[in-house]
């Protein structure tokens, strides 16, 4: 069975690319345009992983990984910050969101399969 990812990114290239990457390795992927998407994704779904912009208009990614966070359905889901805001405390405030990990943009795929890994164990 395919491991669940939830892709959730406002820009439609790197939303698209990010996808088509994730089914490569072999996740069934959903993706979300916004926060306020993700949310109603993920009361429909259940996931294995999301990976979150953080810089995103309606819901943030900060506000939507607290969010999930503060639900038992969701809180324990590895979530991982793809995002812009690459300074140093830029990290930190994704992380104590709730992110599992942080990747600053632009990242390279190996390392964004490399953290995917870490957190879900293999595939």
């Amino acid at each position: 069975m395919k491991k669940k990812v939830l892709v959730v990114e406002d820009h439609p290239d790197t939303r698209s690319v990010l996808v088509l990457m994730m089914e490569r390795w072999g996740f069934e992927v959903v993706e979300a345009r916004n926060g306020r998407e993700a949310i109603t994704m993920v009361e429909a779904n259940d996931f294995d992983l999301m990976v979150v912009d953080m810089a995103m208009p309606f819901v943030d990614g900060f506000d939507f990984v607290s969010r999930m966070r503060d639900r038992s359905k969701t809180a324990n889901t590895p979530i991982i910050a793809v995002t812009a805001l690459d300074a140093p405390e830029d990290r930190d405030r994704c992380l104590r969101a709730g992110c599992n990990d942080y990747l600053p943009k632009p990242f390279s795929f190996d390392d964004l399969k490399a953290k995917i890994d870490a957190l879900l164990g293999g595939k």
